[in-house]
C-alpha cells in the first residue's frame, strides 16, 4: 500500500511540474478569482442602479434600493431596503426589508431558474381604493394588460 501511495505521489509531482499543467491551473485560479471579484464586488452596485432605474421607468413610480449583495459561488442574491413610492410620490406603496433568492446549480444547465430558497422579510403593500372605485395600482394593470376591458 505504501509503495502504491509513493508511486502516486511521484506521478502527481511529475504532472505538476509540466509547464502546460501549471498554466491551466493558473488560468483556472485567475478565472475563479475574476468571477468572485466581478460578481461579488463590481456587479452589486451596477445591479442596484440598473434595477432601480429600470423599475422606476417601467412602473412610473420612484423606486429605491439600499443594497444588493451577490454571491456568484452559491448563486444567491439579496436585495435590502426596497421601496416603491406612490405615483404622485406621496407615500410608500410597496416595500420590503430583504429579499433573498438562492438558485441551484441546475439553473445553469436547464436554461431556467431552479429555486432552492426564497425569503421575503417584512413585506408592506399599501392598497387604496379611490372615489372612482379604482385602486392605486390600476394604471399598472391597464398598461401591462393592454388597457381596461371594453
Amino acid at each position: 500500500m505504501a509503495a502504491l501511495l509513493g508511486a502516486f505521489r511521484h506521478r502527481a509531482r511529475e504532472i505538476a511540474r509540466h509547464r502546460r499543467v501549471r498554466r491551466w491551473v493558473s488560468a483556472l485560479v485567475c478565472l475563479i478569482a475574476a468571477i468572485g471579484f466581478l460578481g461579488g464586488l463590481a456587479a452589486p452596485p451596477l445591479a442596484r442602479h440598473f434595477l432601480a432605474a429600470r423599475l422606476s421607468q417601467a412602473l412610473h413610480r420612484d423606486v429605491s434600493i439600499e443594497r444588493v449583495r451577490i454571491n456568484p459561488y452559491t448563486l444567491s442574491t439579496t436585495i435590502d431596503g426596497f421601496t416603491m413610492k406612490e405615483r404622485d410620490g406621496s407615500a410608500t406603496a410597496l416595500s420590503f426589508d430583504e429579499f433573498y433568492l438562492n438558485l441551484q446549480l441546475q439553473s445553469l444547465f436547464r436554461r431556467g431558474l431552479v429555486i432552492k430558497e426564497m425569503r421575503l422579510v417584512r413585506p408592506y403593500i399599501r392598497l387604496v381604493r379611490g372615489d372612482d372605485y379604482r385602486y392605486n395600482y390600476h394604471d399598472l394593470h391597464d398598461e401591462f394588460t393592454g388597457g381596461p376591458p371594453s
